[in-house]
Formats: C-alpha cells, sequence, structure tokens
C-alpha cells in the first residue's frame, strides 16, 4: 500500500470496492423499501457517486449544495440533483432550466414566493425549459 500511495498524486482516494460494495448492499437492504439520496458534501467523487446510484434503484439522486455544483454533477452525468438550501443566480437557474428541459431533474429549494415569482420568470425567459422545486417550510 505504502508502494502505490508513494506515486499518487495527492489528494487521491484509494477504496477497496469489494468492502464499498458490501456497504452499499446493506444499507439498500435497510432501506426498507425507501430511497436514499446521496449527499455529495460526504463524496467528492463523481466516480463513487455514479457507483452507488447504478448499484441500486435504492439510491435515486444526489443533494448538492450549490447552483454550480448541480450544473456541474448534471454535466458529469448525474440527472436527478436536489440543490440542499435556498439561493438565487439568474444566470446559474437559467442554465439549470435548460439542464432540465434536456432531461434532467434538477430541483431547487425556495422558501418564499418571491423566490418561485423569480424562478418562473427565468423558466419563462428559457423559452419554456422548468425549474423544479421544493418548498422549505
Amino acid at each position: 500500500m505504502n508502494e502505490i500511495a508513494k506515486n499518487l498524486s495527492l489528494p487521491a482516494l484509494l477504496l477497496d470496492l469489494d468492502a464499498f460494495d458490501h456497504n452499499c448492499k446493506k444499507i439498500a437492504e435497510k432501506a426498507n423499501g425507501k430511497t436514499i439520496r446521496i449527499a455529495t458534501k460526504s463524496i467528492r467523487s463523481i466516480p463513487v457517486l455514479k457507483r452507488i446510484l447504478e448499484y441500486s434503484p435504492v439510491f435515486k439522486g444526489v443533494m448538492c449544495y450549490s447552483l454550480s455544483e448541480a450544473i456541474f454533477l448534471a454535466e458529469q452525468g448525474i440527472a436527478d440533483i436536489l440543490i440542499g438550501y435556498p439561493c438565487f443566480d439568474p444566470e446559474a437557474h437559467t442554465n439549470i432550466a435548460k439542464l432540465n428541459g434536456e432531461g434532467n431533474q434538477i430541483t431547487c429549494m425556495v422558501d418564499s414566493i418571491e423566490q418561485v415569482k423569480q424562478l418562473n420568470e427565468i423558466a419563462i425567459k428559457a423559452n419554456g425549459f422548468f425549474i423544479y422545486v421544493l418548498i422549505l417550510i
């Protein structure tokens, strides 16, 4: 292991895939029919995120923490994304509307009616593409 690590560019990830898959299996079994959304804050590797999402239908989508991260994840092929906090950036939201129009489901958290109105205006200007919203109560 030390020989392998010595030649790696850091930071790096060394992952025991057998143990990882075993953990995915155990978590999926304990879900009792519920779906699990993966928090990208805990897993910062696209290949690892994709491996989890492909492992079982129990793992459904990711939750991220910014609009730019959501756009990046969609561009990497992750289609079901929840942005965990309300935020507003007209340019980023326009990109998200277009990505949703291409078949992604990027959901934005909102906490005010004003934000819903702003997102609606952006969606209309983005050629009728839409922005999914989840209301934070």
